[in-house]
């Protein structure tokens, strides 16, 4: 009885129902309320959206975290082994955030911010649920144009909410009057696709049932990928098709909170600060137990999960006579034997292997091909026991898959074991084709081996259900980090499997993914530090943040706030540095090996200019590009910290991974931008002294990221 007296309080008095006037009504009001509110968008933006006001979160608002709505929820995940605290944690963090449900007008601007695979329509599920505990019936649930991954939508929310009203684009042209009188009782969910056709009937919706009135949250999962303007920096600047009817839709409701899912925000932090898609506040989902992702895979150069292959064989397999290369037929032997052995120990019957390296549909067909050839050819092998080149490779293969899986992995089934059983059911294999050729492009189950073949339709958003083996090798010219990211399928609630679980790919691509991981990483520590204040911007080294169509050109960026980057590779050798050193020696000869001294930042971008790295350099550091972050620094700094040390004897080695120990910068303040450089005597190197430079960004609410491709 507490929580509806809260509730009945907050919600105020209901609504008028609308009367036969009702199309002059709703122009009239919206009209009015629009020369009410603040301009903040920019000018192509407010030919669609009009002038909102930014509303500001209540820090005095009361939330109810205990309602029915959240009960029922939490009593549904707990039946799944699913925790549901920190996801009523989040849930109320962002409740906390949005509009205040007894405001006559205005809008926030919010971010979700996941983790590839990690169970974001869970958090995005429970904020719906408190919300409408808290007084909210109005909401808009917009999802990926992907059929399957609607219907996957709707249908888990009719089953966690069945104490709201869900309706989905089928079914509200015919049910007009039933969604106004559930508007006034337990409120509605609308949900759909980001299509034109459905958006514009959606916004129809809105003004037929009189939801404009009504404060509203709309969620916009996967918002970086169909929902920003497109059209930014052409001549004819009218916004794109699908963000005009998102912003219209957010225009018509009187009262909105406007909020982003995604786990890849780079594009909408790269909006310009004044852009109505650049999120004012974010709130950090983390993903619960047994959840695996980048640190397991990527944090480390040498993970035993990752098994690289030749650059060419990606070459061999997308050429017009392809062939199976030796890493690929490793990987299915590995997924083979890992997959059985799950299956003789009881741990599941479906199994799935993704090969992911193209996008054309030919390559696709090419490639069953030629894996249907391999595991036919096994097939026959294990059944009638052919001895031939290519099956003495197989057994080697299979044996060595097993020794691997073996390591540190006791009470495994033996070797004859697993053999005898792939066997009797390797013809349970079902090799399936993934591309737009499909209407909706999902999985099958049905068979304990399941090989996947595709392309975008792998990506984005797609589950791909016991995951054990990854062959990935999909090149571009011009990467970029959210789409790479997305492509991560190896992520997620995979703990039971990892032991049998392996990741194929080349080098290159195996660096890309660590650098993707570390910006990842600095950007969430820097969210997390600075919750309560608006991140200016985020960025990855050598890789384009996000596709150039939907951010201002103008816009630049990149590293973490309270971060410390240095040359994993310098250039060591006399005839590349020794001009170099001598004018640094001369350049730094007044700053003494102890303590540290404050000076201009005019100089440490002098000292950076004489500095040389390698191309091939991994890791984030180049110096153009702290020199570009220093011009922004010396917006806001006028001086900086400088250390100097001498006689410096760093072992020689074709990587550095460590160049100065904690004490080196844990004496000087991290509130000034702050360079330290180490003199190395350079005995063991090319026999001549050379600096190493050191720099650490100032603590602060920012991560500047390039939105450059050097």
């Amino acid at each position: 009885m507490k929580n509806s007296k809260n509730i009945r309080e907050f919600v105020g008095e209901k609504e008028n129902n609308v009367t036969e006037l009702f199309e002059e009504r709703v122009s009239r009001i919206i009209e009015e309320q629009r020369k009410n509110f603040i301009s903040r968008s920019t000018n192509h933006e407010q030919k669609t959206i009009g002038k909102i006001v930014e509303q500001p979160a209540n820090p005095f608002k009361t939330i109810v975290t205990d309602g029915s709505h959240v009960a029922h929820l939490k009593t549904l995940l707990e039946k799944k082994d699913i925790l549901s605290d920190e996801l009523v944690q989040k849930a109320a963090e962002v409740v906390e955030n949005v509009v205040d449900v007894k405001e006559s007008y205005g809008e926030r601007i919010g971010l979700m911010f996941g983790r590839i695979q990690s169970g974001k329509t869970n958090s995005l599920i429970a904020s719906l649920a408190m919300a409408a505990d808290n007084g909210y019936k109005s909401f808009v649930v917009l999802t990926s144009d992907n059929l399957w991954l609607y219907q996957q939508t709707i249908s888990r929310i009719r089953q966690s909410l069945p104490g709201i009203t869900i309706v989905g684009k089928e079914e509200w042209e015919n049910n007009l009057d039933s969604i106004r009188t559930k508007l006034e009782l337990n409120g509605v969910i609308f949900v759909s696709t980001k299509n034109v056709t459905n958006l514009k009937k959606l916004n129809k919706t809105i003004l037929s049932t009189n939801a404009y009135s009504k404060p509203t949250i709309i969620f916009d999962d996967e918002a970086d990928q169909a929902s920003l303007n497109t059209n930014i920096g052409k001549e004819d600047d009218d916004p794109s098709k699908i963000n005009a009817l998102i912003s219209e839709l957010r225009k018509n409701f009187l009262v909105r909170t406007y909020i982003q899912v995604t786990a890849t925000p780079q594009a909408l932090f790269l909006q310009g600060l004044h852009s109505l898609y650049r999120p004012t506040f974010t709130v950090l989902i983390e993903p619960g137990e047994g959840y695996i992702g980048g640190d397991v895979f990527f944090s480390d150069k040498d993970s035993k999960y990752l098994h690289i292959v030749p650059n060419s064989e990606i070459d061999k397999l997308t050429s017009d006579n392809p062939k199976l290369p030796e890493g690929l037929k490793y990987s299915i032997c590995w997924f083979y034997i890992g997959a059985t052995i799950q299956l003789l120990k009881s741990e599941g019957t479906n199994f799935s292997f993704l090969c992911h390296v193209s996008l054309k549909k030919i390559h696709h067909e090419n490639i069953r091909l030629v894996i249907q050839h391999y595991t036919d050819q096994m097939a026959k092998f294990l059944c009638i026991g052919e001895i031939n080149s290519e099956t003495k490779n197989m057994i080697k293969l299979l044996i060595e898959a097993y020794q691997e899986i073996s390591k540190g992995n006791e009470g495994i089934p033996s070797f004859d074991e697993v053999i005898d059983k792939l066997k009797f059911v390797i013809s349970s294999t079902d090799i399936q084709v993934l591309n737009t050729d499909r209407s909706n492009g999902e999985p099958r189950y049905d068979n304990i081996y399941n090989i996947l073949i595709g392309g975008a339709k792998l990506g984005r958003g797609v589950t791909i259900e016991r995951l054990l083996v990854t062959y990935y090798g999909r090149q571009t010219n011009k990467p970029q980090m959210d789409t790479v990211l997305q492509h991560a399928r190896m992520y997620g609630y995979r703990s039971r499997d990892l032991s049998v679980s392996r990741v194929f790919l080349p080098e290159y691509l195996a660096t890309r993914f660590r650098l993707i991981y570390e910006s990842e990483n600095n950007l969430r520590n820097v969210i997390s530090k600075h919750r309560d204040e608006g991140v200016r911007s985020v960025w990855l080294s050598g890789i384009k943040p996000t596709r150039s169509n939907v951010l201002d050109p103008n816009e630049i960026g990149a590293f973490a706030a309270g971060s410390s980057y240095f040359p994993h590779k310098p250039l060591y050798k006399k005839e590349e540095i020794a001009s170099l050193t001598q004018k640094l020696d001369k350049l730094l000869d007044n700053y003494l090996g102890n303590g540290y001294s404050e000076v201009p930042i005019e100089l440490i971008s002098e000292l950076l200019k004489h500095t040389r790295t390698d191309t091939n350099s991994p890791g984030l550091w180049r110096e153009e590009r702290i020199l570009m972050a220093l011009e922004k620094l010396n917006e806001d700094y006028d001086s900086a910290f400088l250390s100097v040390k001498r006689d410096r004897n760093l072992s020689f080695t074709s990587e550095l991974r460590n160049v100065y120990t904690s004490s080196d910068l844990s004496s000087i303040p991290d509130n000034k931008p702050t360079l330290l450089m180490l003199r190395q005597n350079g005995y063991q190197w090319d026999n001549q002294a050379f600096w190493i430079p050191v720099f650490r960004f100032p603590e602060g609410n920012y991560a500047f990221m390039f939105n450059v491709t050097t």
